[in-house]
């Protein structure tokens, strides 16, 4: 990466657009300053394919990094349009961490660069991780540091493969680092992919690659 590109993923910061998927944990796809353009339909080719949903267009709508934010376009080529956070979309709009997107019968979600949780929750600390957790937390963000284009956090018995710990303990550190990170409280189905996010969208994110 040259200077100027890690300058643009500063100034841009890392963001995921949230997948359901039927049955399935739910995919994050990561949205990355050298992919500023990325399509949303029904058909195969999509950049994001929604294969699985008969009230998406083959075409439906696209995702655009335009000034460093993040913004959703459907200029009228989808047949039961896009919504966020349940207003249509006329054109193009810009997305904030959060926004909930609803392609035809499909609801994704953005999720923005995380600020404020750049210390330890509350406490105006810097955020201080044992290397049992840093590991465990690395090993969680693996597919995502491999620069895979769709990816799910790491199962804990992944984990536990690559760490050589049980799953047990696996669990333990990831307790312990929801509580760390203060989203203990979000539901079970949403706390890895949020633990993922947080982590790789402040300081600890350097942490990750070492």
């Amino acid at each position: 990466m040259s200077a100027d590109d890690a300058e643009s993923t500063k100034a841009v910061g890392r963001s995921w657009l949230r997948v359901p998927q039927s049955g399935a944990a739910d995919t994050l796809v990561p949205l990355a300053e050298n992919t500023p353009r990325l399509t949303i339909g029904r058909d195969s080719t999509a950049d994001i394919p929604l294969s699985g949903h008969p009230e998406v267009s083959r075409l439906h709508a696209v995702l655009e990094l335009i000034a460093d934010e993040w913004t959703i376009a459907d200029h009228g080529v989808s047949t039961n349009g896009t919504f966020v956070n349940g207003e249509r979309v006329f054109g193009r709009r810009r997305l904030c961490a959060g926004d909930t997107v609803g392609v035809g019968d499909a609801q994704l979600v953005f999720e923005g660069p995380v600020e404020g949780v750049r210390t330890a929750a509350g406490s105006g600390e810097p955020m201080v991780l044992t290397k049992a957790q840093t590991a465990v937390l690395r090993a969680l963000c693996r597919p995502f540091l491999d620069n895979r284009k769709f990816a799910n956090p790491a199962t804990n018995q992944d984990i536990a493969a690559e760490l050589g710990v049980t799953v047990e303990t696996v669990a333990r550190h990831l307790q312990a680092l929801y509580e760390r990170f203060d989203i203990s409280e979000l539901p079970q189905n949403r706390k890895r992919s949020a633990l993922v996010n947080r982590a790789m969208t402040t300081e600890v994110a350097d942490l990750l690659g070492s």
